[in-house]
C-alpha cells in the first residue's frame, strides 16, 4: 500500500514539475481520465521573444496604433512542444493607477503540436468609457496542458488624426483639410444640406467611397493629407457670407465645423 502512494506521489511531481533548462517553470493542469494515474510531463514550451513572466514588465514602447506579439510553441528550430496549448488572451489599462481588466477585448487561441507554431497577439490603444488608453497590459496565460502566464506592457506613441477648416468667401467654398498621421482607415465625411461637395474630388475618395445623400464612408490611407471642397448653395452664399462677416473667429469655426465634418470610424 506505502508503494502504491509512494508511485501516485511520484507520478504527480512528474506531472507538476517546476520545469527548467529548455522548458519554464508552469502548473499542470490536466485531468486524470478514467481513476488512471498513468501520465507524464508534456514536451511544453510556451515562449515569447517580447513577453515575459515578470509581473510589472518593462514597458515596450511602438510607434504607430498596433503592435504584435509573437507566441511560439518551440525553443530554437528543434524543441517543440509535443502537445496541443490552448491559451486565453486578456488586456488591461491603467485607470487611476490600477489596472482594469477589460474583458469586452479578451481572446482565446491554439498551437498545434509537433510542428514550430506561432500566433500574432495584436494589441491596439483600448477605448474604455469613452476615454482611449496609449498604455495597454497584455497578459497570455496557457491554460493546456501547463499553466503559465507571459506579459507586456505596450506603450503607444501614436499620432492621432488632424481636422481643419476654412472658407474662401470670394469663391464660397469650405475647405476640409484632413491628416490622417497614424490613423488610416474609414472615416465618415458628412456635410449639411446647403453645401455640395466638388465633383472633381481630386482626392478620389468621395467618388470612390460609399456614397448617401449628404454623407460617404471612405478609407483613408495612413499619414496622408486629404483636402476636400464643398461649394456653398449659390441661393445660400448671401445669407452664410452675411452670417459669416458678423461672427467672431470662434463662431465661423464653429459654424464651420458644424457644416462639414470627418470623424473616424
Amino acid at each position: 500500500m506505502k508503494r502504491n502512494i509512494l508511485i501516485l506521489v511520484c507520478s504527480l511531481l512528474s506531472a507538476t514539475i517546476l520545469i527548467g533548462g529548455a522548458f519554464t517553470a508552469a502548473k499542470y493542469v490536466g485531468k486524470i481520465g478514467d481513476g488512471s494515474i498513468k501520465f507524464s510531463a508534456a514536451e511544453f514550451y510556451f515562449k515569447s521573444s517580447i513577453m515575459t513572466e515578470d509581473a510589472e514588465p518593462t514597458p515596450i514602447e511602438v510607434h504607430g496604433s498596433v503592435a504584435n506579439l509573437t507566441l511560439s510553441n518551440a525553443l530554437g528550430e528543434t524543441k517543440i512542444s509535443n502537445v496541443d496549448i490552448t491559451y486565453d488572451v486578456e488586456y488591461y489599462v491603467s485607470v487611476d493607477g490600477e489596472w482594469v481588466n477589460v474583458e469586452s477585448v479578451a481572446k482565446t487561441g491554439m498551437l498545434e503540436k509537433n510542428n514550430y507554431s506561432t500566433a500574432q497577439i495584436e494589441a491596439t490603444p483600448i477605448k474604455l468609457d469613452g476615454v482611449v488608453y496609449d498604455r495597454v497590459k497584455v497578459e497570455v496565460t496557457s491554460t493546456y496542458p501547463y499553466e503559465k502566464t507571459l506579459r507586456a506592457i505596450v506603450d503607444f506613441t501614436y499620432k492621432a488624426h488632424s481636422v481643419t477648416h476654412a472658407y474662401d468667401d470670394e469663391v464660397g467654398v469650405i475647405t476640409l483639410r484632413v491628416v490622417t498621421n497614424d490613423e488610416g482607415g474609414e472615416y465618415l465625411i458628412s456635410w449639411i444640406e446647403r453645401v455640395l461637395p466638388d465633383n472633381a474630388d481630386p482626392n478620389g475618395v468621395l467618388t470612390e467611397g460609399t456614397a448617401g445623400p449628404d454623407s460617404v464612408t471612405a478609407t483613408l490611407l495612413p499619414y496622408t493629407t486629404y483636402i476636400f471642397s464643398f461649394f456653398v448653395d449659390p441661393n445660400e452664399r448671401e445669407s452664410v457670407d452675411s452670417s459669416l462677416g458678423s461672427m467672431t473667429e470662434a463662431e465661423r469655426l464653429e459654424m464651420l465645423q458644424g457644416s462639414v465634418t470627418c470623424t473616424k470610424k
